[in-house]
């Protein structure tokens, strides 16, 4: 399983969107802002199969292009697993 966090000027993100609805794909959008693509952008985070990856970037270059970045992590089960909870202060 791999995390493709994709993070994408904020005028061209509805068309990576349909995109990706269209293709079948799940994802989760966050607004974010900041200095790194210098405008208003926002990012999707996108969990697939590694076989899938390709297909994803096809469809994130086609709706954004030369525009965005997109960054491919391991999403391991396995390696979540050694996470711990946030602790709570105690009050």
């Amino acid at each position: 399983m791999k995390l493709v966090i994709a993070v994408l000027p904020g005028r061209t993100a509805p068309r990576a969107q349909r995109r990706l609805q269209e293709g079948h794909i799940a994802f989760t959008r966050l607004a974010s802002s900041g200095a790194f693509l210098e405008q208003g952008n926002t990012t999707l985070l996108i969990g697939v199969p590694r076989t899938r990856v390709e297909q994803v970037l096809d469809l994130l270059r086609a709706a954004s292009p030369g525009e965005g970045v997109a960054f491919v992590v391991s999403a391991r089960r396995d390696s979540l697993a050694a996470l711990e909870p946030f602790a709570r202060p105690e009050t």
